[in-house]
């Protein structure tokens, strides 16, 4: 029996294991994991994302989900400005920084200047979708948090975007863990 209880977040943005990608639709759908150096899974819708959180497992002890607006905000609450990341240099979830972003997309877990508290990418990549309708904009009613590679993608950690729920190569998502 597990006693920890609480929510864990997913160490790297959502992996796509096999699967086949052709012309920006997955023809082949992958299999959802959390691991480094793999393909980012991109070209998916937020419904798709939640869908495909929620199957990574379900037993008597742990479930999963897509991650929350709110437990992006603990977790970037956690990480605040004062931890450190993979090169030993401070992280603010405030403050864009030019360094946690490559300028292209990359496999999960590449860069270790966007790596805090031992969680991978939560400013450069790939802009993660979250299980959260926005509510300034009806007309952008999707939330994805986060920057990404490319040049309209260099925000802070923290920063949340509106969307259509485009499948698009600069948006992915990431899961979190329940442990029950």
């Amino acid at each position: 029996m597990i006693n920890a209880k609480g929510f864990y977040i997913s160490r790297y943005e959502a992996g796509a294991d096999g699967g086949k990608l052709e012309e920006n639709k997955w023809t082949e759908t992958p299999t959802l994991v959390s691991k480094k150096g793999v393909t980012v899974w991109n070209y998916i819708s937020q419904n798709n994302c939640k869908i495909e959180a929620k199957k990574f497992i379900n037993n008597s002890n742990v479930k999963s989900a897509l991650i929350s607006g709110i437990q992006w905000d603990v977790v970037m609450k956690f990480i605040g400005n004062n931890k450190k990341d993979g090169n030993g240099n401070k992280f603010d979830v405030e403050v864009y920084d030019n360094s946690r972003h490559t300028g292209s997309r990359a496999k999960t877990g590449q860069n270790l200047a966007d790596k805090v508290c031992n969680i991978y990418d939560l400013e450069g990549n790939c802009r993660e979708y979250i299980a959260e309708k926005n509510k300034k904009d009806s007309s952008l009613q999707y939330v994805l948090r986060g920057g990404s590679y490319d040049i309209n993608g260099h925000t802070p950690a923290m920063t949340r975007h509106g969307d259509y729920s485009l499948e698009w190569v600069t948006f992915s998502f990431r899961f979190v863990l329940y442990v029950l």
